[in-house]
């Protein structure tokens, strides 16, 4: 089984603006990795890739499709908890 990781940095997203261009960067580098592992495993049809090919393929239809759009519409991004709001300013803070 593999859990995104997108919910949770939508909503942090949605904390400020220096944290949704951190989020977001995040998001579009995670995607440009998995459309350029799905277009290498296509240039070489290995059958053994399949499996691989079509859980990326499903993973950013339905994981990254909700990052996609935080990027276009801030109004897109989850509302957000106070300990939310606590726990990301303390981890970005230490960076």
């Amino acid at each position: 089984m593999t859990i995104s990781i997108v919910p949770a940095l939508l909503a942090i997203a949605g904390l400020s603006d220096a944290y949704r261009e951190r989020c977001v960067a995040f998001i579009a580098s995670e995607i440009a990795l998995i459309e350029r592992n799905v277009a290498q495993a296509i240039e070489r049809p290995h059958l053994a890739d399949r499996p691989v090919t079509q859980e990326l393929r499903a993973f950013l239809g339905s994981a990254y499709g909700p990052g996609k759009s935080c990027s276009k519409s801030p109004a897109a991004l989850p509302a957000v908890s106070g300990r939310l709001r606590q726990i990301a300013d303390e981890y970005f803070s230490a960076s």
